[in-house]
């Protein structure tokens, strides 16, 4: 069988959509008992503060911090070198966001110390009086304050691809042979 004459159409079509989704919601309260945020004990006491009309401004001390610089000057020629634990704390700038947080909601300084310390020499000794004052403290201290932070994220993704093709092909003895192809991917998730 020979070919005297072909003639092929092909289409094809693509489509995708992506949809990212992300919330983040931060809670701090300062007190022993965690405030009634999602409002579920509003028909039980209305005395509890409402958000509604509530502003918050910065002091001057708090707007002259807000403006020095986060990262200390470096002149031309001569390079930054982050020398320890505390430096490398230090120079970044959301590290230091969330420390400047803490402190404003416990009111105390934060101190960053070195996990390598925590170790235990194997020459410590820890006295029969320490020991059993641990024991005797079952009920946990409270901080006076507490902080939630959650966190929600969705992905979603749809791709479809369709492909199709026709054609007649056209012998050398005068036979017409007709072909069609279909074809359909899709995924999501």
């Amino acid at each position: 069988m020979k070919i005297a004459q072909s003639t092929v159409a092909l289409q094809s079509q693509h489509a995708s959509a992506s949809l990212r989704t992300s919330n983040t919601t931060v809670r701090a309260w300062v007190g022993n008992q965690r405030p009634d945020f999602e409002g579920r004990e509003s028909g039980r006491s209305s005395t509890a503060g409402s958000t509604a009309g509530v502003s918050v401004s910065l002091s001057p001390a708090a707007r002259a911090r807000v403006s020095m610089p986060v990262l200390p000057s470096v002149h031309l020629g001569q390079t930054a070198s982050v020398t320890s634990e505390e430096d490398a704390v230090q120079s970044d700038p959301r590290i230091r966001l969330l420390m400047s947080m803490i402190e404003a909601i416990t009111g105390r300084a934060m101190k960053v110390f070195d996990a390598r310390t925590l170790q235990v020499q194997p020459s410590t000794y820890v006295p029969q009086a320490v020991a059993a004052a641990a024991a005797d403290s079952a009920q946990p201290t409270q901080a006076g304050w507490g902080m939630e932070l959650d966190t929600y994220e969705s992905i979603a993704e749809f791709e479809t691809t369709q492909v199709s093709a026709q054609g007649v092909v056209q012998t050398a003895d005068g036979q017409h042979i007709n072909f069609t192809l279909q074809l359909n991917m899709s995924r999501s998730y």
